[in-house]
């Protein structure tokens, strides 16, 4: 799919959010140009958020979009960190897949960066390596943590001028996976 594939088809998708967001629509698809499709819903419940689901390989991705609030909204996971003021979307692919939460505007990305690797900390889990990188895009610092065989990674991402957070969680690997090289899906 080229670029300019991908930007119409995500322009789609922001365009079918807005008519859910709006009232206007309850739920939608979008066909992309490689045959994979999203599901755009609003969520039941309270909440009424807006979900995108999309299959890939038989693995349903999840997004969950939060509004930037003040306090922990209902529905936002406990095990990851909140930062107060800054809109965030999770996304899961379901039981031993990868998860991640991405804060796509922080207000001030280092005192952040800061508060969630504090928060991770409080819930217990521990620094394994932390590394800071300057690549022709911009630059990437980031802190692996590991928990009960588990391993989270947050990342503090600053490209042209714009800076993004994010934690990404790697399931256990299954013993299996450990002997064939550390290889597992995602």
């Amino acid at each position: 799919m080229s670029d300019s594939d991908m930007q119409a088809a995500m322009r789609r998708v922001q365009e079918a959010t807005n008519r859910i967001r709006s009232g206007e629509s309850d739920a939608e698809e979008v066909v992309l140009p490689n045959g994979g499709v999203f599901r755009i819903f609003r969520e039941e419940g309270p909440s009424g958020r807006v979900v995108v689901e999309a299959e890939r390989e038989g693995t349903v991705l999840r997004s969950l979009p939060f509004p930037p609030v003040e306090e922990r909204p209902p529905g936002y996971p406990e095990d990851l960190p909140f930062l107060a003021g800054s809109p965030s979307t999770l996304t899961e692919a379901g039981e031993g897949r990868a998860r991640t939460m991405v804060w796509p505007t922080p207000s001030d990305p280092e005192a952040q960066f800061e508060d969630a690797r504090r928060q991770l900390a409080e819930f217990g889990w521990e620094e394994a390596a932390a590394s800071e990188k300057d690549t022709e895009f911009g630059g990437v610092q980031s802190v692996d943590f590991m928990k009960d065989g588990a391993q989270r990674s947050l990342f503090l991402n600053r490209v042209g001028g714009r800076s993004q957070l994010m934690t990404v969680d790697h399931p256990p690997m299954k013993e299996e996976e450990e002997v064939d090289g550390g290889q597992q899906a995602i």
